[in-house]
């Protein structure tokens, strides 16, 4: 995970990349000093239950798993006040829930909002 912060116009510049075993289910997930919590993203568990551990654990893997690029607005505490992705605006309640409902989004999709 890179982060560039620019506090002259308070935005914090986040580019992540996740790779691993694709089992089970992970998520990326940063704070501020306010103690708001921002889904970066994540990735679903592949393989299920049962077959997941199985087919997706043995081995040193290395499968992409999550892509994100994004902006944060910030305040002068460097405290979140939204996101900024693909051209849009989102509430931090909003990036969150579409996180939830639909994870492991690539990059050039807005996110469910």
């Amino acid at each position: 995970m890179a982060g560039e912060q620019d506090k002259k116009t308070g935005s914090l510049f986040v580019d992540v990349s996740m790779s691993g075993d694709q089992f089970p289910a992970a998520e990326v997930i940063i704070g501020d000093n306010s103690g708001q919590r921002l889904i970066v993203g994540g990735s679903a568990a592949v393989g299920g239950s049962i077959g997941g551990p199985t087919t997706m654990l043995p081995g040193n893997n290395q499968r992409p798993m999550m892509r994100q690029s994004m902006q944060i607005r910030t305040d002068s505490k460097g405290n979140f006040l939204n996101v900024r992705y693909n051209g849009g605006i989102y509430s931090l309640k909003a990036w969150n829930e579409a996180q939830k409902a639909k994870p492991n989004i690539s990059n050039g999709k807005k996110p469910r909002a």
